[in-house]
């Protein structure tokens, strides 16, 4: 590593303490980390000392490879992960509800960040090019997107491929604001009113659970009609369209209602080149998810749970543009 990514690694680090994690003087810092990323985890213990922070770190490598998978709960760990103040957890396939015991492994108590219990982008961290000021962003345009939303009626959804979908709010809606994901990522993530979606969304970037992977985008766009909250018909690549309609119909109940409309927050470019395997979430598509969440007042996630994406989105709510093509617009 060169000295200038060296210097940018850790104001990189410095950044996820004090924007992402809030930290203040004094405060426990417990860090988790796989081998293969324990430079990073030592810049942010580094970091977590010149800042007067008390940290540790964990090597979950074989836990995460045995005890982990087998559904097995480490209990020095899980005592570790409650008592810290900030838990960095640089294992993005190790949920936190998991090291906990719940075997549900649900991890949407935890996506507010509220808590301080974060995952970390693990991936690059010596090349992101983000300032603190830009990463506080994030959070300022989430909040500011919930209080609108909460004292808004109605969202409509369009864009150049062809989408055009509306929703509810108010009654049985909810918006979350997403901001566990550090530094690179944040999102609002609501969920409708029951049985008020309609219309049709277009999904002409890649999905979730397999259905029109990344390395199929060249194939005809997935095209959902929308009546009453759920999906009714669909269209697209036949094989595609085959995957959609065997993940619906796995789900009890079926997997066809409505469950999310995910807005992402970042503005960062690095989110798309270094994070996310499935190349979903990108900061400038928007996902609008097929599923069967029965605890829609709860959770942003079902049992069963797709993510679609929509590129460069124009969004309105309550008959004013938010967004237009992918960009926010405004005072956003």
């Amino acid at each position: 590593m060169n000295l200038k990514d060296k210097k940018r690694l850790m104001k990189n680090a410095e950044i996820i303490l004090e924007v992402c994690g809030r930290a203040r003087a004094g405060e426990t810092v417990l860090i988790l980390a796989m081998r293969e990323k324990l430079l990073y985890a030592a810049a942010l213990a580094k970091k977590a000392v010149e800042l007067k922070l008390n940290p540790l770190i964990i090597d979950i490598t074989e836990y995460h490879g045995n005890a982990y998978k087998d559904r097995i709960v480490n209990l020095p760990l899980k005592k570790a992960i409650v008592s810290a103040d900030i838990v960095l957890n640089l294992q993005d396939l190790a949920g936190i509800s998991r090291m906990l015991g719940d075997h549900k492994n649900n991890d949407d108590r935890w996506h507010t960040g509220a808590d301080r219990k974060i995952w970390i982008n693990n991936n690059a961290m010596e090349k992101w090019a983000i300032t603190g000021q830009k990463t506080a962003g994030i959070r300022t345009r989430t909040l500011k997107l919930i209080k609108l939303l909460n004292r808004s009626k109605n969202v409509r959804i369009t864009s150049k491929q062809g989408t055009d979908i509306s929703f509810c709010l108010g009654k049985g809606y909810m918006a979350t604001p997403v901001l566990a994901i550090c530094p690179l990522y944040g999102e609002v993530a609501i969920t409708p009113a029951a049985n008020t979606a309609r219309g049709v969304f277009v999904i002409d970037g890649p999905t979730q659970r397999g259905v029109r992977p990344y390395y199929e985008l060249n194939k005809k766009f997935l095209k959902v009609f929308v009546e009453a909250g759920k999906a009714v018909s669909w269209s697209g690549d036949a094989v595609q369209v085959k995957r959609l309609t065997e993940f619906i119909e796995s789900g009890k109940p079926r997997a066809d209602a409505i469950d999310e409309i995910g807005i992402p927050t970042t503005e960062f470019k690095d989110n798309d080149r270094y994070w996310w395997r499935d190349k979903t979430h990108h900061h400038d598509r928007i996902h609008i998810a097929l599923g069967n969440n029965v605890l829609r007042k709860k959770n942003i996630h079902g049992e069963h749970h797709m993510d679609g994406e929509v590129s460069r989105a124009t969004i309105y709510v309550d008959g004013k543009m938010i967004m237009n093509n992918g960009r926010f617009t405004g005072s956003f």
